[in-house]
């Protein structure tokens, strides 16, 4: 005899342990249940239509798109509710909304409307996201086109932001959607990180409005209909995967620089106040000084021009690196350093000029990246 199927309630009741075991379930009516956890409640709200389609999926085969979407558009509502109120302060939101959302046709395209404070909390998320791009493309073993593609579609609308001082625009397509709700996502990762540093209540329940209200914007249309980009999904497995697992995966960060006292021995080969220089960016960035992030990138800018300029005394940077790689065989790569080492103090001086450079480990990420050029181009001396 078949099981039979489970109704929309006790279905959303199982998504609610999920995230709050504890919690106890109140159903109010068909479509609004109250979920409490001692002294703290929260009120979740769902159209007849939508539960009428749950209960018509449940009847029907689990493994297909349809379920999956419905399902997920549940989940997410679940869990900002009791974001929102409290019950679960340190839900990993980002990671939920990751899932699913491949319901955006390719030719239908609309027009969006992003001004500032929003515009720069995003484009905050496409910075660190580009920075992880620039660093994967100039360490990856093998050239990878799409990584490229995506880091310079990122770079677009980056500029296009600095430009227009907003990201409105009309007849936007599946693609540059999918940038966007991905660098939403990087954002509330960015404030996950913040929120685990902190011990402080109230510091983190401020955070976590910040992220439902950014969450809310995600599961509205058209984000909640886009596909998540790969870039973002592998950006968030490298550097912002939760603390229950973040052992098992390599950290960015970890990735980046691992040979400290190499460099240290390659930089105190072109005199000792080239190690002192970078020990004291590393040290700005640990301080509690509320300009650390400016003066630690600051530091560490001056650090890699003044080894650029002592390698590249008398000649140029083109010719520096064709000498030292090769001019022929290993010319793509002479360029794509050239590029990396560009970027690189792009983003460095940038986080100077920009309030929305506030992620420490989108600063690290910077620094270390800066520590890879020179240890790359010190090797070979």
């Amino acid at each position: 005899m078949m099981n039979a199927a489970k109704r929309p309630d006790e279905f959303i009741a199982d998504i609610v342990a999920q995230f709050a075991p504890a919690a106890q379930l109140l159903p109010h009516s068909s479509v609004e249940l109250t979920v409490t956890d001692h002294l703290t409640s929260a009120r979740i709200s769902f159209s007849r239509e939508e539960i009428d389609d749950l209960a018509e999926a449940l009847k029907r085969p689990k493994g297909t798109a349809y379920f999956a979407n419905l399902e997920r558009r549940i989940r997410i509502r679940v869990a900002i509710s009791l974001m929102r109120s409290g019950i679960t302060p340190d839900l990993h939101l980002a990671e939920e909304l990751m899932r699913g959302g491949d319901e955006w046709p390719a030719n239908k395209f609309v027009d969006i409307a992003l001004s500032n404070p929003f515009a720069q909390i995003i484009v905050g998320g496409m910075r660190s996201l580009h920075a992880a791009l620039t660093t994967l493309i100039a360490t990856s073993p093998i050239e990878v086109p799409a990584i490229a593609e995506d880091a310079a579609n990122v770079h677009y609308l980056i500029k296009y932001y600095e430009e227009a001082a907003n990201l409105s625009s009309p007849g936007v397509g599946k693609e540059n959607l999918g940038y966007i709700k991905g660098a939403a996502i990087c954002s509330i990762a960015l404030l996950e990180e913040k929120r685990r540093a902190t011990s402080i209540d109230r510091i983190k329940a401020a955070i976590n409005q910040q992220i439902v209200s950014i969450s809310e914007w995600v599961e509205d249309d058209p984000y909640a209909k886009i596909q998540t980009p790969q870039c973002v999904i592998e950006y968030m497995q490298a550097a912002h995967t939760p603390e229950r697992t973040r052992a098992e995966i390599p950290r960015l960060d970890t990735m980046l620089s691992t040979s400290s006292d190499r460099l240290n021995e390659y930089l105190e080969a072109l005199g000792p106040q080239f190690p002192r220089r970078r020990q004291g960016a590393w040290e700005a960035f640990h301080s509690d000084n509320p300009d650390k992030f400016s003066q630690a990138s600051n530091s560490m800018v001056e650090l890699l021009d003044k080894v650029l300029g002592k390698l590249c005394e008398g000649t140029t940077m083109e010719k520096f690196l064709n000498e030292r790689f090769g001019a022929s065989d290993e010319q793509k790569w002479v360029e794509a350093t050239r590029k990396w080492i560009s970027e690189t103090k792009s983003n460095l001086h940038r986080v100077k000029h920009h309030d929305d450079y506030t992620s420490a480990r989108l600063i690290e990420s910077l620094m270390k990246s800066a520590e890879n050029v020179m240890e790359l181009l010190l090797a070979k001396k």
